[in-house]
């Protein structure tokens, strides 16, 4: 014991002195920081999953995420040209290269770098390919709107002409046709009809 206390008034523990099991402020600080960092992640995970478990907020985070690739640079093509796959990327991204540089000097802006984008080049490598592939043309003409309506799926909507009109306009015709109704019960009455309601 007599060492402990010499060491420790010369400002030294040894390696076999007993640690005190009350922890500091720092870690007490490090550790509260931690839980409330594990905290933070574990509240966006979950605010996240709740999000995305809307069908309507999923699918537009999903267009948005795909629109922003879409309208990202498209790569140059690393394809063999020897096959109709691949001569049809080169074919498409060098004719689009030609059509930008094109645009660029019909603006007067030469200096402009602008590659085509993904969704350009899809476009494109489609309509060349829709020339012999069926499903190719469907996907172009389906992506241009003129995809035909089949009328036998179409569903008969059934209108509300009410639905249009204001609370105002609502009333009024209301009264309009109490006061239709009334008018009809005092002329039956006036000429001696009786009415009856069949049923």
């Amino acid at each position: 014991m007599t060492e402990i206390v010499k060491n420790s008034a010369a400002g030294s523990i040894p390696n076999n002195a007993a640690v005190s099991p009350i922890p500091t402020n720092k870690q007490i600080v490090r550790k509260e920081v931690a839980a409330v960092t594990q905290n933070a992640q574990i509240r966006k995970q979950c605010e996240a999953k709740n999000l995305f478990a809307d069908p309507k907020y999923a699918r537009q985070a999903w267009k948005s995420v795909g629109t922003a690739i879409l309208a990202s640079p498209a790569v140059a093509p690393v394809a063999n040209i020897d096959t109709l796959q691949g001569a049809i990327e080169d074919y498409s991204y060098k004719s689009l290269v030609a059509d930008t540089d094109k645009l660029k000097a019909a603006y007067l802006r030469p200096g402009e770098i602008r590659e085509p984008t993904e969704i350009e080049m899809i476009m494109r490598c489609q309509i060349l390919r829709a020339r012999f592939d069926t499903g190719a043309a469907v996907f172009v003409r389906d992506t241009l709107g003129a995809k035909p309506v089949d009328e036998s799926k179409v569903e008969a909507t059934v209108s509300n002409p009410y639905e249009s009109m204001t609370d105002d306009e609502l009333e009024a015709l209301a009264a309009y046709r109490e006061s239709r109704d009334r008018q009809t019960v005092t002329d039956d009455t006036v000429t001696g009809n009786t009415v009856t309601s069949e049923g």
